[in-house]
């Protein structure tokens, strides 16, 4: 337990803090939040599932033709340097000949850390269509989908649309798993990315300025900024260590000094960040403007299976009929 790996000293106080928390009646209204959040919890799918059947029934999109897969429509969605990179990729990964870094960095690959990858993924023009599309929705439809995750405030759960959540299936196993198995090997060891959790997140003045420092419950994450740099001041995105499961998971200390001190990455419109769900993260403050990205958690059902990421003990799953849920089989 954590008690037996520190000292008495710390142990002491630790003791005079929870019984300074128990006067205050802290640990009853812990317990009642921690049941509601249960009950929410095993009530979502359900919830999600009337939710998305609403949304199919009464919402009527802008461009209903936007997420179709078409020769014509893929040379449009995406940036041609990013239809490069993963054809490079389908030829190889870092641990063998067929392809090596410097024929990615040709396409405007950048490696930020040794698993953090910063590339070209959607046109202009295929993001200026998304934000229009997503605006829409957030302005005329009749239903509102569920949140994000846990952290954001502002977006949408993408996988309660249908349309996109067919083109974002497409976009996982066409076009990201290659990534995946080229770049992050060791992310989901070759496991194959059987789903997802996909959702827009929106910074903006008054309501979400910034995320704290957190991993993603997943294998990888693909991070798109929808938006001109112009709109926005600040948001850096910044990286630190990497969760070991094997020393029990949970968020490494880290001081507000060094947390200060992470180099942060300036996002650029349709550029994306491709990293391993565990590399710890965050968002420097908004100083001004609105930014909007698109996020995909990447997973891997036969790694989940074994191992949840979030209490790292081999999960007991409840059967779930319509959603990914949790990436577990």
């Amino acid at each position: 337990s954590w008690l037996e790996r520190h000292p008495s000293a710390d142990r002491a106080a630790l003791q005079q803090q929870l019984r300074r928390l128990q006067a205050e009646g802290i640990f009853s209204r812990c317990a009642a939040e921690l049941l509601a959040e249960q009950t929410r919890r095993e009530s979502e799918d359900e919830a999600s599932f009337a939710r998305e059947a609403e949304i199919a029934s009464r919402h009527v999109y802008k461009n209903p033709d936007l997420f179709s897969y078409g020769e014509v429509s893929q040379r449009s969605m995406f940036d041609p340097r990013f239809v490069a990179i993963v054809e490079a990729c389908r030829h190889g990964n870092k641990a063998t000949p067929g392809v090596s870094m410097d024929d990615l960095r040709q396409y405007g690959l950048r490696q930020v850390l040794e698993d953090v990858y910063f590339l070209p993924v959607f046109s202009p023009s295929f993001c200026s269509a998304l934000r229009s599309e997503f605006s829409h929705f957030s302005d005329h439809s009749p239903v509102k989908t569920g949140r994000p995750n846990t952290m954001n405030r502002d977006g949408l759960l993408l996988d309660e649309l249908r349309p996109i959540r067919a083109w974002l299936d497409r976009l996982r196993s066409d076009w990201l798993q290659p990534l995946v198995d080229c770049l992050l090997p060791e992310a989901a060891n070759g496991a194959k990315l059987d789903s997802h959790r996909a959702f827009t997140v929106r910074y903006l003045p008054g309501r979400d300025t910034g995320l704290g420092y957190h991993y993603d419950n997943a294998e990888a994450t693909l991070n798109v900024c929808l938006t001109d740099s112009n709109s926005y001041h600040g948001n850096a995105l910044y990286f630190g260590d990497l969760v070991e499961p094997k020393l029990g998971g949970g968020c490494p200390l880290i001081s507000p000094e060094r947390l200060e001190a992470l180099p942060g990455v300036e996002q650029r419109l349709g550029w994306g960040l491709l990293h391993p769900g565990l590399r710890m993260h965050g968002v420097r403050r908004l100083l001004e403007g609105t930014r909007l990205n698109l996020i995909l958690w990447l997973r891997a059902s036969r790694l989940r299976n074994r191992l949840c990421p979030r209490c790292w003990r081999r999960p007991e799953c409840t059967r779930l009929s319509q959603r990914y849920g949790d990436g577990m089989t």
